[in-house]
């Protein structure tokens, strides 16, 4: 089955962050390994050791609430979150006890939500509208986080901006910068003497490829022919259970109230090989992503409005979410189509393999059988098109340039200049959501800078990102004129990892080649693209840092929208 259609993920100042769930998982260490423990997929190039301590930091820098000591049975030991778990309400409480009577432990859900007051923001209401814009500024999302931060260290955000290519030098050894358009179609240069792409696994391969010169015939970074394969993404096995009572489900968060890792062993079910992490008690609404109204698609007319009058006090669902294996077919590639600027659209290739049919059927089967076990009147299964959710992948990490596009740090293995941040470039998808994992890499930009610049600072930084700002420069400017003495903070500082600084520099050291000492100014910029195909949008994020500048990295986690199962060509 095929199907041509536009990959929407949501356009503004934030990103895909501004819907998302907020749920904070972590991969587990197998996921590092499976292809030394299975021979299956591939392996990363680092371990759960290398990226823990930096769960940890993202924890505490946007504020997740969850029971750190409860996930141990799971995963290794790690610091207390800052806040402790969110309440339950009944319609996730229903299905604790029927978990555990299929061997299934749940555990609060990690999610960047406050439980508490947090930073100056204040608690959950549990009114269950996360994914719409939390009103309260309770979600952790980059507008209340990573972004307020960043203007606040002098950054500028350039809204309905368009980076169009990564410029490069001469000899093709160095990025110099990129090209934009403004929110008026006029068109720009950003000099840089680094470029970070921050634009999201479909967006970052589409640019590189754009970006072809003769020194790079083929796209940036791209002597391995590995930019925009190995996408991966994960799909979900939905399971209703219906009561006559009130089960409180418009109460809670759209993520979830609890989680499980008991399925995740890669052969947790006969026949089926690939991680599952399950989550229970999402807050569900009428007509949203995954609203009660779709519950029942078999349904039309009085039948489903008498099945919604029900749904709207006693429905609630169990979720499945499955582990994709990396496939090299499955990939952006270039279209024929072109945007207004006239750059070729990218097109998204994919297909599920039988490990990924069997994970999701097999987690629709148990989810069956808990869901029975809860006592339901009605129980039935979500089953429709296999959706693609969370889309990873497309620039992935390894330690050879001939079979990776990056190395462990999201620096591109040809450009030294040229950095790559987000989950396009894991190796392998996992089960949970990617939420926690790119602070290491930002870290590692910081301390890879030149030295000497240590005393100077900027008098503004700048963003350019997308988001309903009216079209025109939203500009943050601190102080005037450059200090001669006094200094910026240093990058690790600017961005995440800060605590880490002293020791990632001695590992860093012998690859470098410089210190890392001082910055001096910063710029944060993150360009969005649109998508005039069928007239929807995706989210394009793109750095760029001027001589002697650091870098605020302010991406957001993305989501991928369901879409249809299958292979598919998606017009990004």
């Amino acid at each position: 089955m095929a199907a041509l259609g536009s990959y929407q993920s949501g356009w503004g100042v934030g990103g895909a962050a501004l819907h998302y769930f907020a749920n904070f998982p972590r991969l587990l260490p197998s996921d590092f390994k499976m292809k030394s423990e299975h021979n299956r997929g591939l392996d990363w190039p680092i371990s759960y050791q290398d990226v823990a301590r930096y769960y940890d930091k993202v924890a505490q820098d946007v504020g997740v609430s969850g029971d750190a000591k409860a996930e141990e049975i799971w995963r290794p030991a790690g610091k207390p979150y800052p806040m402790p778990p969110m309440k339950t309400f009944r319609n996730g409480e229903l299905w604790v006890k029927a978990c555990a009577e299929h061997g299934i432990r749940l555990a609060p859900a990690c999610v960047g939500m406050n439980s508490t007051e947090y930073k100056g923001r204040p608690a959950c209401i549990y009114d269950g509208w996360c994914h719409i814009g939390c009103p309260t500024g309770a979600l952790s999302n980059p507008i209340v986080t990573y972004l307020g931060e960043a203007r606040r260290a002098g950054a500028e955000v350039r809204a309905r901006s368009t980076v169009t290519r990564v410029l490069m030098n001469k000899e093709g050894t160095k990025a110099i910068g990129v090209e934009y358009y403004d929110a008026d179609r006029q068109r720009h240069t950003q000099p840089a003497s680094v470029v970070v792409l921050a634009a999201w696994s479909a967006q970052n391969p589409r640019l590189l490829l754009n970006s072809a010169t003769a020194k790079h015939p083929k796209g940036l970074a791209n002597a391995s022919g590995l930019v925009g394969k190995y996408m991966m993404c994960h799909f979900a096995s939905g399971t209703w259970a219906l009561f006559d009572e009130d089960v409180q489900n418009h109460l809670g968060t759209t993520g979830a109230q609890f989680m499980s890792y008991d399925r995740y062993p890669k052969t947790s079910h006969k026949g089926a090989f690939g991680s599952t992490f399950i989550v229970a008690g999402s807050a569900l609404k009428t007509s949203d992503l995954g609203g009660f109204a779709n519950a029942r698609l078999d349904l039309f007319g009085p039948d489903l409005h008498a099945f919604m009058k029900r749904a709207a006090r006693g429905l609630t669902r169990l979720n499945a979410f499955g582990e994709e294996l990396p496939n090299v077919e499955n990939r952006v590639e270039l279209a024929t189509e072109k945007d207004e600027f006239g750059m070729p659209l990218g097109r998204i290739v994919h297909g599920y393999d039988e490990d990924a049919a069997a994970v999701w059927n097999a987690n629709f089967e148990e989810g069956l059988k808990i869901a029975k076990a809860t006592g339901a009147k009605e129980v039935w299964s979500g089953r429709g098109a296999m959706p693609t959710i969370h889309l990873m992948g497309g620039t992935i990490m390894g330690t050879r340039a001939s079979s990776s596009v990056v190395n462990s740090y999201g620096q591109t293995h040809e450009i030294a200049n040229l950095w790559i941040a987000g989950p396009g470039i894991f190796p392998t998808a996992g089960a949970s959501q990617h939420r926690l994992a790119k602070p290491r890499a930002h870290e590692s930009i910081a301390l890879c800078r030149r030295p000497g610049a240590s005393g100077r600072r900027a008098s503004a930084g700048v963003s350019l990102e997308g988001g309903e700002a009216g079209g025109r420069l939203r500009a943050r400017r601190r102080h005037g004129r450059r200090h001669a003495r006094g200094g910026a903070a240093p990058i690790a500082d600017v961005g995440a990892a800060g605590n880490y600084r002293e020791q990632a520099r001695r590992e860093h050291q012998h690859r470098c080649g410089r210190s890392g000492e001082g910055v001096g100014r910063r710029l944060y910029a993150a360009l969005d693209r649109r998508d005039h195909v069928r007239g929807e949008s995706v989210c394009l994020h793109a750095a760029a840092v001027r001589p002697g500048e650091g870098l605020r990295a302010g991406d957001g986690p993305w989501h991928r929208q369901p879409g249809a199962g299958g292979e598919s060509g998606a017009a990004v």
